[in-house]
């Protein structure tokens, strides 16, 4: 198996932004690995890294502990870090490395400098926002402008997620292919989902509905500049403002003593790590972002996906996605920020709220995604890659968990087809994260649903009547199913054994010819519900015994294939012809 690294100086700039992407390699059917820092310098809580942890160990991620250093002048650390990187990526031998982060960047770039001569790994660099930007203080563009020009020379791709760096990269920079990607994406439907949860979440809160509730979301550093709207709101003195901070970091103490000093307890709120942000984004009046600098700041992006009111300072990237100018202050201003917030206070901002929701729209995570992909299929062949998000589509749609097990009818909805028997055994298994998909129409639609209410499982029986996207549905499930009384030689059947799932089937005439117990899928007696119980169960517990399953079926097919039957016909005519003559 083709083998790929993602590298980045924190688990949790893996954890926010490249889940995607590790998503995207595994689909090419890349073996992959993570690199990064577990213990030190995260922006999530440490609890929040030991589930990641998790998370990667469920799919199969290998994970390598690398204390990367976040600052280039720790130089102890960055010749360690160095060192554990370089064993790493030679005695692995990458076929595909993708780094991220300026220090994670630049040691896997230099690095993979002698790499790409012994055994032609491929480089992709993302650049969350080069340190070197309009604006920029002097010793920024001396220290890192330099040290990216001579790392451009081993990039192969060079991703960057905003307009500005872009042109610069293009311009001044040498990888090989410099392309734009707009962020690390974001998925607008999950940001509409908790909008009728507002007032029980202010009451959490402790926001009277009289009151006017901000929010601000961010790692607690110098860079996110949190301490300067705390100072405007001491100038502003309204009694009405409650103002919620989300986030952890160095200066938690300092931003405390500031908010005692100006006698805001009652005001000001430190409410840590929270994994509800999106919820908070939609119960708050006004998200405030007074970020010094940014690459693209996915919790402008967030707020703004909830159709929040926005105000931000006034850099680079917040004005790609701000439509309204007044809305933006000198970070380092405190009556700019105050008179933001008393504009905002003021004025009406729904359509300022829509136009911002609208030019957000270019930056989906679907869409982004979808140029990723092709990011990575210039180095290798993306077949299929889509159905992931279609998959993900499908189940946000159909409101089903990321971790159910979909199985798949196709088919008319009659006596014949036997659909019933497969609904009985779901109800057997007792688990909701098995759902079953019916693509179909016909007399017994009512009966079905009657059948599923009475079993109690109507949650995991979805019935989506006539399709014209049964390609994809094959693709989004995970087996498919076809518990038929009598079939000749079944085309669904057929057609899912082609997109590479397993299949449990009747064992009857037709399925027989098709499907090989035990290698492609499971043959069942078609009139008991354990037999169909105990398959599925089988196959829900064992994901890599599925994969198997449907590559063989992959292999079987070819044989039923268009040309195959073609040809074999054609030779049949030619025989009949000579027999005749």
């Amino acid at each position: 198996m083709k083998k790929a690294l993602i590298v980045a100086t924190t688990a949790s700039m893996i954890d926010q932004f490249n889940m995607p992407n590790i998503q995207i390699l595994q689909k090419l059917e890349y073996e992959v690995s993570v690199a990064c820092n577990f213990t030190e310098g995260n922006t999530t809580s440490v609890g929040r890294v030991e589930e990641f942890k998790s998370e990667l160990d469920h799919l199969n991620v290998r994970r390598y502990e690398i204390i990367f250093p976040r600052s280039p002048y720790e130089l102890k650390k960055l010749r360690s870090a160095y060192k554990e990187l370089k064993k790493l990526i030679l005695i692995e031998k990458y076929d595909l490395i993708h780094c991220h982060t300026p220090v994670g960047g630049v040691l896997t770039r230099i690095v993979g400098a002698k790499a790409r001569q012994q055994f032609d790994v491929k480089i992709m660099y993302t650049a969350h926002g080069f340190h070197f930007y309009k604006g920029a203080p002097l010793k920024n563009w001396l220290f890192y402008f330099p040290i990216e020009w001579i790392c451009s020379f081993w990039t192969d791709v060079l991703i960057t997620i905003n307009r500005e760096d872009y042109k610069r990269a293009k311009k001044y920079l040498k990888a090989k292919r410099v392309e734009y990607i707009p962020g690390v994406g974001i998925d607008l439907k999950r940001f509409c989902s908790y909008r009728g949860k507002r007032s029980l979440k202010r009451e959490q809160l402790g926001v009277h509905d009289d009151e006017y509730m901000m929010l601000s979301v961010g790692e607690l550093i110098k860079q996110k500049n949190v301490s300067i709207v705390i100072r405007a709101l001491k100038q502003i003195n309204n009694s009405k403002i409650k103002f919620f901070i989300c986030g952890i970091g160095e200066l938690e103490s300092e931003i405390k003593s500031l908010i005692k000093i100006y006698g805001l307890e009652n005001k000001v709120f430190l409410l840590g790590y929270r994994k509800d942000i999106s919820e908070l984004c939609q119960a708050a009046d006004l998200f405030v972002f007074p970020s010094l600098q940014e690459g693209l700041p996915v919790t402008l992006m967030e707020a703004i996906a909830c159709k929040t009111p926005v105000i931000c300072s006034d850099i680079r990237e917040n004005r790609e996605l701000i439509t309204d100018n007044e809305l933006l202050f000198q970070p380092q201003d405190e009556a700019s920020v105050e008179t933001c917030i008393n504009k905002a206070l003021h004025c009406s901002m729904e359509d300022i709220v829509e136009k911002n929701y609208k030019r957000l729209m270019e930056y989906d995570l679907e869409k982004v995604v979808n140029q990723l992909v092709v990011e990575y299929a210039d180095i290798e062949s993306y077949e299929g890659i889509l159905i992931l998000y279609a998959r993900k589509k499908l189940l946000q749609n159909l409101r089903i968990s990321s971790k159910a097990v979909l199985l798949l009818s196709v088919g008319e909805l009659n006596q014949n087809k036997n659909l019933e028997i497969v609904i009985r055994a779901i109800a057997k298994l007792n688990n909701m994260n098995v759902h079953y998909i019916i693509a179909g129409q016909g007399k017994l639609k009512e009966y079905l649903v009657e059948l599923s209410d009475k079993l109690d499982v109507r949650e995991q029986v979805h019935l989506l009547g006539f399709r014209r996207d049964v390609e994809y549905l094959y693709q989004c499930a995970d087996v498919y199913v076809l518990p038929s009384l009598r079939e000749g030689l079944n085309v669904s059947v057929m057609e899912a054994m082609a997109s590479g799932l397993p299949v449990i089937c009747s064992r009857i005439r037709g399925n027989i010819d098709l499907v090989e117990n035990g290698k492609g899928g499971i043959l069942c007696d078609c009139a008991e519900v354990m037999d169909y119980v105990s398959a599925i169960k089988r196959l829900i517990k064992d994901e890599k015994c599925r994969n198997n399953m449907g590559s063989y079926n992959k292999g079987v097919i070819l044989r039923y294939g268009i040309e195959a039957v073609m040809e074999r016909t054609l030779q049949i005519y030619k025989e009949c012809l000579q027999e005749k003559n």
